[in-house]
């Protein structure tokens, strides 16, 4: 999720009382907490969301989802040996 989408989305949920937002340390970090209202949006959601994967999941085909899900961890994997060697070479680890 690019920067402005996530600060956009986390307005959004501020805005409905569903997450808290502290400056951080730096005074250009910040850190959001799930507040109650956040976690009974959860709940109300979760069966919903739960259904909705079960159905995606079934017209997808199970195989075909943890071929798929294998390989978003390998994808993952890739991007992190990237940027880990990205950052030896610049030598920021």
């Amino acid at each position: 999720m690019d920067r402005t989408s996530l600060y956009r989305m986390l307005a959004f949920m501020q805005k409905r009382k569903w997450v808290s937002l502290e400056k951080g340390i730096d005074g250009r970090s910040q850190s959001a907490s799930l507040a109650e209202a956040g976690r009974a949006a959860m709940r109300r959601a979760d069966p919903r969301w739960a259904n909705t994967q079960t159905d995606v999941i079934g017209r997808f085909g199970r195989a075909q989802w943890n071929i798929f899900v294998g390989e978003l961890g390998r994808l993952i994997e890739c991007a992190n040996a990237v940027a880990a060697a990205g950052a030896v070479r610049e030598g920021t680890e």
